[in-house]
């Protein structure tokens, strides 16, 4: 096919939107459209060349195709795992290694879309995660879709169809199979190939668009501000959409439709097709594969290493990134895709492939081997806190993501006239510790519901592992409501997060509604007040910081540098929302305990007598909350708590 600056410089576009989002850039939150480009461009681009040989050979050669996509990309994408998973190595901790490198696997073998459709986060969630291979699902979701592409072209020669009805098939059916699984099954229509696949038939319509399709849509894509508008829709889709708009669904309308009209539109000369066909466009277009496959590495292992970085920082992350893609583009891309490597016979291209992916699945494993290995046993202990749960997760009582139903966990003892009930999220949980030591079991009836992630606030909200609206919670929460009126409680303790994303309003009113409709049917209600948190996961940082020998003086010492300043953070904001949302509510108390967990406004991750006080980056460790039991029941005996009385005249 005849080079084209201007899609080179859509390249350019598209991998500055990708990358301006996973930085952080203020105004391109979804910039993850850029991947929805790159779709449709490959769609266009692919498609030519292969009807170009049908046309030539009266056939497709599938399996030439194929070593074709295989000594194009593998290259780069090997060499690239292969450094990431060294620097993780010598960078990461161990639990850090099998975080973040878990998918290397299935990145070197293009099927790591399938690995994070049935994980159990999101895109958004996984991001937070930090998969150092979390981007790597597109390029699964391309090649899955180029081993089937060639075939139903070859069906659609054969059968003597008209192209662009094939094509319009792929495309309508495709869409509503990606609106419908938006809504029924989030992670799959975002990974899944056959939820994509209408993305790259756009553009492959546009192959023959100018000679077959009809005379209106020729006519629009003649007018002279057909790439304009396309980049505006592009531009559009990168500011406006975030993660709790569901996607793609209908909302990848505006990226697709938005590259299509820049393609479609490339004849007719303005400064639009001068701007994309400018010199430092048609470069960065050039390095596009290997800038998105070295940025994110780059990001995530530097995020790690330096939680809370400044924005400085991280914009010489990308351009070291940058740096990586140029030397990746010169000396692996072009030699296997133009270069003196070029004409590698077929055998050796698979025999290649072969020992690659073997290579990457040895590393995996040596990786965490070698990490493992330098990790001192001061080290270990913290290590050792991330998983210092309280005791309900075990035994199963936290309700699971799509679980409407209550499922309480009992405690305590049974027959007794006195209840206290823990109602809320993962934050609620982490007290149940707490509960057993304050509440002596032999006189109280200890009741737990909670669920992780499922806000006390009468508010709808998205929820990125599900990648929609959190209906189940609400559901919940109502069923916990109403099955209070069974147990007749004395006392119902409720927390929740703080990072739900609410408004001021919703904060107040929805945290009204709930509370109220508890306060109802119990003698009291303690509302725990939202609590400061990290900005790092504390025990990762308390072992990055601790010496590689086993003193655990010095390691106490170079936890100094693992604690955060919180002056004048969201728990404070929402807290008064809790305070605004109780006034008028008698036997509603407010339990606000961040002054006893984040003395002073700073929040530690070891406490002054060398406690682990956070097991991530918001939750208490249990071995925390139970050493500090007797001072919370101290702040809870001091409220005006009538079965607290009874409860002290039992023990005297």
């Amino acid at each position: 096919m005849q080079f084209r600056a201007d899609i080179q410089g859509l390249r350019a576009i598209a991998i500055l939107s990708v990358i301006g989002a996973h930085a952080g850039v203020p105004g391109m939150a979804g910039g993850f459209v850029g991947v929805d480009v790159f779709f449709v461009i490959s769609g266009y681009l692919i498609t030519g060349l292969l009807l170009a040989e049908l046309r030539g050979t009266q056939t497709i050669a599938w399996g030439a195709f194929i070593l074709r996509r295989l000594r194009r990309l593998l290259p780069a994408l090997v060499v690239m795992l292969g450094c990431s998973l060294a620097a993780a190595a010598v960078l990461l901790l161990p639990g850090e290694v099998i975080q973040m490198t878990a998918s290397s696997t299935f990145a070197a073998t293009w099927s790591s879309n399938l690995y994070f459709a049935n994980a159990t986060a999101d895109y958004f969630a996984a991001l937070a995660g930090r998969d150092l291979f979390i981007h790597t699902w597109s390029l699964g979701v391309e090649e899955q879709f180029y081993l089937a592409w060639p075939l139903l072209l070859l069906i659609a020669a054969r059968l003597r169809a008209s192209l662009p009805s094939t094509f319009m098939v792929v495309v309508v059916a495709g869409f509503a199979a990606c609106c419908w699984l938006t809504w029924q099954a989030p992670l799959h229509a975002f990974y899944q190939m056959p939820a994509r696949m209408w993305e790259f038939a756009v553009g492959a319509s546009l192959v023959v668009a100018r000679r077959e399709a009809s005379s209106w849509i020729q006519a629009i894509l003649s007018r002279r501000m057909t790439t304009s508008t396309g980049l505006l829709l592009i531009g559009t889709g990168v500011v406006w959409l975030h993660e709790g708009i569901p996607y793609p669904g209908v909302a990848v309308l505006l990226p697709v439709a938005g590259t299509a009209l820049v393609i479609g539109g490339h004849t007719v000369s303005g400064p639009t097709n001068r701007l994309l066909s400018h010199r430092l466009m048609i470069w960065l277009g050039d390095r596009s594969y290997s800038w998105y496959l070295w940025h994110w590495p780059c990001l995530m292992l530097w995020r790690t290493i330096e939680p809370g970085a400044p924005a400085w920082q991280t914009a010489l992350v990308v351009a070291a990134s940058l740096a990586l893609a140029d030397l990746s583009y010169r000396w692996v891309e072009l030699p296997f895709w133009k270069g003196r490597l070029h004409q590698l016979a077929p055998r050796t291209i698979v025999a290649c492939a072969s020992l690659a992916v073997v290579a990457i699945v040895t590393a995996s494993a040596l990786t965490l081997d070698y990490s493992s290995q330098r990790t001192s046993t001061a080290q270990n202990a913290y290590l050792e806190a991330l998983g210092d749960l309280p005791a309900i997760y075990p035994r199963g009582c936290d309700g699971y993501i799509d679980r409407a139903y209550p499922d309480p966990c009992f405690d305590g003892n049974q027959s007794a006239d006195r209840t206290v009930i823990l109602f809320g999220d993962s934050i609620a949980a982490q007290w149940y510790s707490m509960l057993l030591s304050v509440f002596d079991q032999n006189i109280w009836r200890i009741i737990v519901f909670t669920k992780s992630s499922c806000a006390m606030v009468d508010e709808d909200y998205y929820f990125a592992k599900i990648g929609r609206q959190y209906d189940v919670c609400t559901q919940w929460r109502n069923a916990v409501i109403e099955d209070l009126h069974n147990y007749q409680p004395d006392i119902v303790i409720v927390g929740g997060d703080t990072r739900y994303g609410f408004t001021a309003e919703q904060w107040r009113g929805g945290t009204q509604r709930v509370v109220s409709r508890i306060a109802e049917v119990a003698d009291s209600v303690l509302l725990m007040a939202a609590l400061p948190s990290l900005d790092f996961f504390g025990p990762t940082c308390l072992a990055r910081h601790a010496p590689r020998n086993d003193s655990l003086v010095a390691a106490r010492q170079a936890a100094a540098s693992c604690h955060t300043r919180v002056e004048g953070a969201e728990d404070r904001l929402v807290a008064g929302y809790q305070r605004d949302a109780i006034t008028g509510l008698d036997n509603v108390h407010l339990v606000d305990l961040s002054d006893m967990i984040c003395p002073d406004r700073v929040c530690s991750a070891l406490s002054d007598d060398g406690i682990v006080v956070f097991r991530d980056d918001i939750h208490l460790t249990d071995t925390y909350v139970r050493h500090n039991a007797a001072r919370v029941g101290q702040r809870l005996l001091a409220l005006p708590l009538h079965a607290f009385n009874r409860q002290a005249s039992a023990q005297r």
